[in-house]
């Protein structure tokens, strides 16, 4: 019965990832998910403390405003997670 409850659940899941990715350019998507591959679940990180969220390697002031900004993709120079300004 849990099999069959967690296997609903997962495509409940899907179907809403599926949902809310849909605006997303595809090679964009892609690149997230092979992130997500390479650092065991993560692909999008925040910035905390003037460090990535993934790996805590510190990221350059350049960085970090152009991720405040929000009109470039910033990636961390060690993990390659997207990064993000914290909320």
């Amino acid at each position: 019965a849990r099999s069959k409850e967690l296997t609903a659940e997962q495509a409940k899941l899907a179907a809403q990832r599926a949902e809310l990715a849909a605006p997303v350019p595809a090679t964009l998507l892609a690149q997230y998910d092979r992130l997500r591959e390479k650092n065991q679940g993560v692909g999008i990180a925040a910035i905390v403390d003037g460090a990535c969220g993934c790996c805590h390697t510190q990221t350059p002031n350049e960085s970090l405003v152009l991720a405040r900004h929000g009109t470039h993709l910033v990636r961390c120079d060690s993990c390659s997670a997207i990064l993000v300004p914290p909320e």
